[in-house]
């Protein structure tokens, strides 16, 4: 699925639409909460998701 837009928006509505359980998001970076902590999608995903998210550090 190609969708267009910001990013964590568009995976929130796609969750809302499928009424997915749970996201599962890869991290890259030097560390998870580097990463989390500089705005990134996975954590917007976190904050204002409509489920729980796994956020997976490669």
């Amino acid at each position: 699925m190609v969708r267009v837009g910001k990013p964590y928006v568009q995976i929130i509505e796609f969750a809302l639409e499928a009424q997915a359980d749970m996201v599962i998001m890869g991290v890259r970076g030097r560390d998870a909460l580097d990463t989390a902590l500089f705005g990134s999608t996975v954590y917007r995903v976190i904050q204002l998701g409509p489920c729980p998210v796994l956020a997976v550090h490669s």
